[in-house]
């Protein structure tokens, strides 16, 4: 299911499985994943979202991709994406990169061979909150390079491969993390 140019709409219980890509959206405003059921399962790259504002994702999964990312987005901004689980996918569960104002609250990303969240960057003022990052190959969140006043409010951390939180640059300033929870982090908790 690919949205371009779209504005106020919303996709509601939709199953994508064994594509390229599940949903993709470019260039859209107001446009909403909603609802209980909807799945992307086996995709490519599951959703990928592009050049888009005030989108939402809500109660979604997104699950086992098999050569990309459960959930990638670029150059896009003011956006929520609730309640969501990201298990098992064959890159990083979330990668973003030039993203702002981006508000990832209440998610389970489990077990993605990559990174669990991964800011390439240009990732800025971003907020992560009430969250799960376990048993990712590599680090739970990683802010590559150049990411700057994200905000990761009561995250759990558990079980990575790599660091449970790893701010990996000296051009990451300004980040806050406020009441973390680690545990077993192979390299180390932050």
């Amino acid at each position: 299911l690919k949205l371009q140019y779209c504005d106020y709409s919303e996709i509601d219980g939709v199953d994508a499985f064994g594509c390229l890509i599940g949903i993709e959206f470019n260039y859209v405003d107001s446009v909403a994943i909603i609802g209980m059921g909807t799945l992307c399962d086996g995709n490519g790259t599951n959703i990928k979202i592009t050049n888009s504002t005030s989108f939402s994702i809500y109660y979604s999964a997104m699950t086992n991709s098999t050569s990309g990312h459960g959930l990638e987005i670029s150059n896009s901004s003011s956006a929520t994406i609730f309640d969501n689980g990201i298990t098992g996918n064959y890159l990083n569960g979330i990668t973003m990169t030039n993203c702002s104002s981006i508000a990832i609250l209440s998610f389970a990303v489990s077990s993605n061979l990559g990174k669990g969240i991964e800011f390439v960057s240009g990732c800025n003022d971003n907020q992560l909150t009430d969250g799960s990052l376990d048993s990712n190959t590599l680090d739970g969140l990683k802010l590559t390079a150049t990411s700057d006043r994200n905000a990761i409010c009561q995250t759990s951390t558990t079980n990575n491969s790599g660091y449970g939180i790893n701010i990996a640059d000296s051009t990451c300033d300004n980040n806050i993390i406020n009441a973390p929870s680690f545990l077993s982090n192979s390299s180390g908790d932050i």
